[in-house]
């Protein structure tokens, strides 16, 4: 019994298309891992399905801990053209990204919208609390016992994924106006 990933990952990247961004990066997990491959391919999904281009240049190098989310989202900022949101692989590197913004002097959502994965228990105790998505551990637990409860022969294995609900907080907003947007071609 597994967590939903892709549909998770799906959900949280679809909240920030539905704020009105388009240069969505992701702060990826290690590749090894089917939840990081996962999480990257419902990020996909969702950019895809809105006809947004997936850009590999908004995508970063593997960050699992809050100092590889600070260092990764540093240098996505750094970009000459750098991303109005981010979804991370997991809410301690959306601690390092909230950091790495504040160091910069951007705030959390009126520069760039943060998203994570997990629900950790210090992600509604962030200023401004994380939106994220559930790990369903209580649920997948749930489903194993009463599976292993029905059964008094063997059965083959099953996989089961278990949905990931999106928690909405307040670290999600509209896109700010870009000045280079509003700059006419020409000169006046």
């Amino acid at each position: 019994v597994t967590p939903g990933d892709v549909m998770g990952a799906f959900a949280a990247t679809l909240a920030l298309l539905d704020a009105g961004h388009r240069r969505i990066a992701h702060l990826a997990g290690e590749p090894w891992t089917e939840a990081a491959r996962d999480r990257l391919l419902g990020h996909r999904r969702a950019l895809a399905s809105q006809d947004i281009p997936f850009d590999p240049s908004l995508v970063s190098q593997p960050a699992w801990t809050v100092a590889s989310g600070r260092t990764q989202m540093a240098a996505l900022l750094d970009l000459p053209d750098p991303p109005t949101a981010v979804f991370c692989f997991n809410d301690r590197v959306a601690i390092g990204a909230y950091e790495a913004l504040a160091a910069r002097g951007l705030s959390v959502p009126q520069d760039v919208s943060v998203v994570g994965f997990d629900n950790d228990d210090l992600s509604a105790l962030l200023q401004p609390p994380l939106t994220t998505v559930v790990l369903p551990h209580d649920e997948m637990a749930r489903w194993a016992v009463a599976r292993l409860l029905e059964r008094v022969t063997p059965a083959p294995p099953v996989r089961v994924k278990i949905d990931c609900d999106l928690i909405a907080r307040n670290s999600v907003a509209a896109p700010p106006r870009r000045s280079d947007l509003t700059k006419p071609d020409f000169p006046i």
